[in-house]
């Protein structure tokens, strides 16, 4: 995920109500990591998720989780000698 990248919140809405300095939480993330947390965070925190956003979003995180599952292969494969 590029750097400052923000994955929930309102950040435009606070910046426009004057705010300069706004409360956050920094974590490190993967780019499917962070895919992750987004896509929960839109089920938990919205209400109503019209079934193509839905889908959409579940797409999106069946895709992180295979991309996880390829890049742990490929260390565990790398760690063993199994491949260089």
């Amino acid at each position: 995920m590029m750097d400052g990248t923000a994955l929930n919140g309102e950040k435009g809405s606070e910046m426009l109500a004057g705010y300069t300095n706004l409360p956050c939480v920094i974590r490190k993330m993967t780019d499917e990591e962070a895919i992750l947390a987004m896509t929960e965070s839109n089920f938990t925190y919205r209400s109503e998720i019209l079934a193509s956003e839905r889908a959409q979003a579940l797409k999106m995180q069946l895709d992180a989780i295979k991309r996880q599952g390829e890049r742990f292969y490929d260390r565990e494969l790398t760690r063993t000698g199994a491949i260089r």
